[in-house]
């Protein structure tokens, strides 16, 4: 499970990057199409609400770090450390 878990934080990491460049790039259209506006202001806040979720997510790896379980191995099947 650990495994999943850190997985998800690694590509959620690497995306965040990404996340700020279309943050940017939807500000333009935004400025210029009234029409637009509504759908990018949608779009805009499940994106940062992504970005902030990082902060969880780096607490969830913190968190298995300092866990004394080793969740390796198969599911159902986590020893301690």
């Amino acid at each position: 499970m650990f495994e999943a878990l850190r997985g998800m934080i690694t590509v959620s990491r690497s995306a965040v990057q990404s996340i700020h460049e279309l943050l940017d790039t939807m500000k333009a259209p935004a400025r210029q199409f009234k029409d637009l506006r509504p759908p990018l202001k949608i779009m805009e806040a499940g994106l940062r609400s992504w970005v902030d979720g990082m902060v969880i997510m780096d607490e969830w790896e913190r968190l298995m770090n300092e866990s004394p379980l080793d969740c390796s191995a198969q599911p159902g099947t986590a020893v301690t450390r």
